[in-house]
């Protein structure tokens, strides 16, 4: 509405998209200036309907449509005939209307545009600054690691960073944590959409309530949301129709990253189809798509997934080699003993995560980082140019003042720094760094002592005692992890098999429970819920089994590398053996009691471990002994609740076989009811039928006397004229006929004498008579006389009779005096005497190709094959087939004598001549089916918009068929020119024959005389009330439908007549007032044709979109009255004689016709080539859509079947 907010830009990125929108299609190039202008209305409100709305794109797109329509119309051979007429209907305000809107909305969506643009550049600038800034810090992080990497194992430093990095913020993504997340928000709604095939989707998917599976294969590029929607699995249909209710949706698939989604590929068709181009669902957001896909999430949180499958999961490749941990060689003592020098300095590197999750990790394949680098480049040279490896000793005088480097036993694969400090692992770290530090406290003592050679032979010593005791604890810790390992493994299989059986009972509950709903529900839920914690405790089980395999392992390497140490310790030994004699006794007794201190203290550690680990035991003994005896008491109350609900039943059994008792009784006394009331009922019309069949009986009875009265009257009257006509004959026997003589002399007259049958001469002059005519008498001053060569016969005796093509001129002559003198007849002018009418040379034979199939079948029973979407075409062809005053006009070649083979309007003709043929085929009943090829064919050549295989509209195509055949049979051949009919203080009968006359000037074929009917326009200002009438014919009617699900024909005729009010764009210019007003436009019906085509509007613009309207309108099929509509002459009743149905949508549709046969008055239904009768009460369905009324007789055509 006005004011409200303006609606987001959704349709283009500029104002060039938008006018590439509004070209108009190669089909729409139509040459109908009436379509245009219908097109053009329509369009011109859906977009200021648009406007209304605020949709400024498409508001724009619709008004540069309303221009193209204009300037294609406008280039039309009609409109340069009747410009006046084709702008009135335009109205030139509408034009300059529209001209602004489009200029007033390219400027502000050009701006809009622009801030779009302005905005996208800087967003890209804020995350380039931003990606800057990021590795910045990131340069910050790499500096604090390095420094944190030289500190001591020993030092407090806190090296977790096990949490996931931030995801920059990118819009339509979203990571594992925000969606993790995202799933425990109570208050926002969310979908998954699960992309990935309906087999991996049941076996493993995200464990969440609102989660469907949208298969991949029903997801194409370019598809839309009607076609995945038909393709969806049945339990995922009740979540996708709700996707306009849900605050978020989430798209994933196995493992695509947000990078890779393109244009093409199932995440970004998906998305697009569900965002851009629903128009049914508008959702509330953009769908995310979720960056790593379900692989990335179930490596994450396994625990948040139903059935995690690792075996599918992509592992990378990892090199087990560790020969490179062990490449270190040994000092030389010789040549440095005495040069100590700086030893080099390894950085170990900090791994982000904990031992059990670097397990994890591994077990999961994600593995990557969790190895140590060591800097290979700084170990020590050793010199193997001679044949004996002199070993080099870099003794170093450094803060610590220790005699050899610190190595790290600990870095290893599998292992990180802060593994050292875990607590599963804390009893051996610490014992070897005590240890370290205890040798490096004798070191320095011995440095300050000049370094003395008894003192190096006591610590090597010390050293290996101490690495002697430190490997029986540590098999002594590995004994003691084993049995506990044991022990909770064995407990774990306990409660395993324990939970399996009671997953079993529930089982066997639930078989026993199925009849239940409700109970089947809650057992249903219960045993998911065990499975949930099987689950779990499995997963448990193979992490306490992961735990345990990694301490074996981390102890196996320790143990490994206490003997590579002892080993070393031992060639070292063997080396200094001559120095060590003087320094143990003063170092001994430092050492024993350092290692008492560190042997105390490991042991009250792993005292205090093993202590910790025996609580957690025993609770989680306690926490499952608690989850059984819930499951035994849930079980219990389930069982009390079935007998309850049992109790119930049968009551409510009991009280429904009570109630359907009284039902029963109830029916049968109102049976009996209408059993009485329907045998009065009977009575009744029994006896009203036996009145009307008295009533029609006498009727009868007299209507046959005075038909009988009446033929006697005209027997005497016939009788009567019959004697006197003998009575005229016998006079005129007795009485003698005059001759017409015309060559006698001036007074003399030639008769017959009856009685001797001979001509004798009357001379008038004297009154006298005599035999001889008066030119044979002699002259007797001459000396010259005349005779007759032969005498006259007295009787005829020829046997030939008078022919009845020429009148008796002697009878004439008898009845000369009888009959009543005639007028002189009246000579006409043979100079203007008419020229006789030539039939017109046929054209040459054409090759047609019918393809028909051969069988006897009534007349007018024959088929049409479907070339490709034309059932469009086979039944409108086929309700004009059974027209039989226009099938008579074609069949009998009358049409040769009207056909314009030399219009100036086109090759319009030929459509009439191979409409001709085909209705001769039709009417041959030679043929069961024929194929419409050649006349699809001309009619595409006429009309491009059906030279395709496209489904088109039916009544379009009636529209322009009958058209073509009036404009290829049109008597008219020069059209005069008419002035401007002025209709003011003239009567409505004499302007609407007026109109008429006018109209048939240009127009008069079969089609105007069976087809065209007049209608009465009224306009009146609401200012001066000033009213303006026209008439204006029509081929048919159009009719809207006022209700959507049902409505009767009636209903849609006083919708069509209602007053429609002309206001804002539409306003009409009056007359009067000389200014654009507010008027109220009527339209009425005049006069009717022969043959009345209805049309159902069934197809109607809501919003942008065209839709149907399925309603059932109620038509007759006999008596339609229309008097009550028609404003002039009264019409007859119209009885349905054929009619054009339209089945399904917009998307897919197919057209039948049902025709009524002219010459066995039956009904017939014509579906393509096949056809079948069918009653008459089935002719009414909601799938009417135009409809054939006649209002005379359709006899049975008379025709010569003759196919040329």
């Amino acid at each position: 509405m006005p004011g409200s907010a303006k609606k987001d830009l959704y349709v283009a990125k500029s104002v060039g998209q938008l006018n590439d929108m509004a070209e108009l299609p190669q089909k729409f190039k139509t040459t109908s200036a009436k379509l245009l202008v219908k097109t053009a209305d329509k369009v011109l409100k859906e977009a200021q309907h648009s406007d209304m709305i605020q949709d400024e794109e498409r508001a724009y797109v619709l008004f540069m449509k309303y221009f193209n329509v204009v300037t294609t119309l406008k280039k039309s051979n009609d409109y340069k005939k009747q410009k006046a007429y084709y702008d009135d209907l335009l109205g030139s305000k509408n034009l300059l209307a529209a001209i602004d809107k489009a200029e007033e909305l390219s400027t502000s969506l050009k701006e809009r545009y622009d801030l779009v643009e302005a905005e996208s550049v800087a967003n890209k600038l804020s995350k380039l600054d931003k990606l800057n800034q990021d590795k910045v810090d990131d340069d910050t992080t790499s500096k604090d690691t390095s420094d944190k990497s030289t500190l001591k194992p020993s030092d407090d430093v806190n090296t977790e960073t096990s949490q996931e990095p931030v995801v920059t913020s990118n819009p339509g993504v979203i990571s594992s944590t925000q969606l993790y997340n995202l799933l425990d928000d109570r208050d926002s709604q969310l979908i998954i959409m699960d992309v990935r095939s309906i087999e991996d989707f049941q076996e493993s998917r995200i464990n969440y309530k609102n989660i469907i599976n949208v298969p991949s294969t029903a997801i194409k590029p370019g598809t839309t949301v009607t076609y995945i929607e038909k393709s969806l699995p049945m339990d995922s249909l009740s979540l996708w129709k709700q996707r306009g209710n849900i605050d978020h949706i989430v798209l994933i698939d196995w493992n695509s990253k947000f990078e890779h989604v393109k244009i093409g590929t199932t995440l970004q068709t998906l998305k697009d189809a569900l965002y851009k181009y629903d128009s049914t669902v508008i959702i509330k957001s953009e769908p995310l798509i979720f960056d790593g896909g379900y692989e990335h999430w179930m490596l994450q949180y396994p625990t948040k997934c139903i059935n995690p499958v690792f075996d599918k999961v992509t592992k990378p490749v990892i090199s087990t080699s560790q020969d490179s941990l062990m490449d270190f060689d040994y000092p030389d003592f010789e040549e440095t003993f005495l040069k100590p020098t700086l030893p080099p300095e390894v950085k170990p590197t900090v791994i982000p995560s904990s031992s059990f999750t670097s397990v994890s990790e591994s077990i999961n394949g994600d593995i990557s980082g969790s190895l140590p680098k060591i800097d290979r480049s700084t170990k020590p040279k050793v010199d193997r140019s001679t044949k004996v490896n002199v070993i080099s000793v870099q003794v170093s005088k450094s803060n610590s003042q220790t005699l050899y480097p610190d190595v790290d036993a600990f870095s290893k694969p599998g292992t990180s720094s802060a593994m050292k400090t875990d607590t599963s692992s804390s009893l051996s770290n610490t014992g070897s760094r005590s240890s370290v530090d205890s040798i490096s406290t004798a070191r320095t003592r011995n440095e300050d002592k000049e370094n003395s050679l008894n003192e190096q032979s006591k610590q090597f010593d010390l050293d290996i005692k101490l690495l002697e005791d430190r490997k029986r604890v540590k098999l002594e810790e590995i004994r003691k992890l084993q049995e506990n390992y044991d022990k909770i493994e064995e407990e774990s299989k306990r409660k395993l098999q324990q939970m399996k059986d009671e997953e079993r009972r529930l089982s066997d509950l639930e078989n026993m429970k199925r009849k239940e709903q409700s109970d089947v529900a809650d057992l249903m839920r219960m045993k998911k819920n065990l499975q949930t914690d099987i689950s779990r405790e499995e997963t448990s089980v193979k992490q306490h089994k992961q735990h345990k395999q990694q301490q074996e392992l981390v102890s196996k390497e320790e143990l490994d590398t206490l003997s590579q140490l002892e080993e070393e310790k031992k060639k070292r030994q063997a080396e200094v053996d001559r120095l060590r004699m003087d320094r143990k006794k003063k170092e001994e007794e430092e050492i024993e009691i350092r290692r008492r201190k560190e042997e105390e203290r490991s042991l009250q550690e792993a005292r205090e471990k093993a202590r910790l680990e025996e609580e957690k035991e025993r609770q989680d003994i306690a926490a499952a002994t608690e989850r059984a005896r819930l499951i035994e008491l849930e079980e219990k109350k389930r069982a009390e609740e079935k007998l309850l609900i049992e109790e119930r039943l049968k009551k409510d059994r009991e009280l429904q076989g009570e109630l359907e008792k009284q039902r029963l009784a109830i029916l049968e006394q109102k049976r009996q009811q209408q059993a009485e009331t329907d045998r009065i009922e009977r009575e009744r019309r029994e006896a009203l039928r036996m009145e009307k069949e008295k009533a029609e009986r006498d009727r009868l009875a007299r209507e046959k006397r005075e038909r009988e009265e009446a033929d006697r009257k005209r027997a005497e009257e016939a009788k009567r004229i019959a004697d006197e006509k003998l009575r005229l004959m016998n006079e005129a026997k007795t009485k003698p006929k005059p001759v017409p003589s015309p060559n006698l002399q001036t007074g003399w007259e030639k008769r017959l004498d009856p009685s001797t049958n001979r001509y004798f001469y009357v001379n008038h002059n004297d009154n006298t008579t005599q035999w001889e005519p008066p030119n044979l008498l002699g002259d007797p001053k001459s000396g010259i006389y005349t005779t007759k060569l032969k005498d006259e016969p007295t009787s005829s005796k020829s046997n030939l009779k008078r022919s009845n093509s020429s009148p008796n001129i002697a009878q004439l002559i008898d009845n000369e005096d009888k009959l009543p003198q005639r007028k002189t007849p009246v000579i006409p002018d043979r100079g203007n005497k008419p020229v006789k009418r030539l039939m017109p040379v046929a054209l040459p034979a054409k090759r047609r190709d019918l393809n028909p199939v051969h069988g006897n079948v009534g007349r007018a029973l024959t088929g049409l094959r479907n070339l490709g979407n034309t059932c469009y075409m086979n039944s409108t062809i086929q309700c004009l087939n059974n027209t039989s005053p226009l099938i008579t006009y074609l069949l009998t070649d009358s049409y040769l004598y009207d056909i314009n083979r030399d219009s100036k309007s086109g090759s319009l003709w030929e459509v009439t001549d191979d409409f001709a043929y085909l209705v001769k085929a039709l009417w041959s009943g030679q043929y069961r089916c024929i194929t419409p090829r050649d006349f699809k064919s001309v009619v595409g050549r006429q009309q491009p918009m059906f030279a395709g295989f496209e489904q088109q509209d039916s009544q379009e195509f009636l529209t322009f068929l009958l058209d073509g055949l009036h404009e290829g049979l049109n008597k008219v051949k020069t059209r005069p020119k008419i002035p401007e009919q002025d209709n003011d203080g003239m009567s409505d009968i004499r302007a609407a024959e007026i109109a008429w006359r006018d109209h048939k000037l240009h127009n008069e074929s079969i089609i105007v005389e069976l087809f065209q009917g007049q209608l009465k326009s009224t306009i009146m200002c609401l200012t001066c009330r000033k009213q303006s009438v026209t008439f204006q014919a029509f081929m048919f009617l159009s009719l809207p439908i006022p209700a959507p699900n049902r409505c009767t024909l009636q209903d849609c005729l006083r919708q069509f007549a209602a007053e429609e009010k002309m206001c804002g764009s539409s306003q009409w210019k009056c007359p009067r007032c000389r200014s654009y007003r507010d008027s109220v436009k009527k339209i009425e019906i005049w006069k009717l044709p022969a043959i009345l085509l209805i049309a159902l509007n069934r197809f109607v613009y809501e919003g942008q979109w065209r839709n149907k309207i399925n309603a059932n309108v109620d038509f007759p099929v006999r008596g339609l009255d229309m008097s009550s509509f028609v404003k002039g002459p009264a019409p007859k009743p119209y009885r349905l004689y054929a009619a054009s149905n339209h089945f399904g949508t917009l998307d897919g549709g197919h057209y039948t016709a049902c025709c009524r046969n002219p010459i066995t008055q039956k009904w017939y239904k014509f579906d393509d080539h096949e056809v079948y009768e069918m009653s008459e009460s089935g002719v009414k369905t909601s799938a009417a859509y135009v409809l054939y009324y006649t209002s005379i007789e359709l006899k049975r055509p008379e025709y010569r079947p003759i196919l040329s």
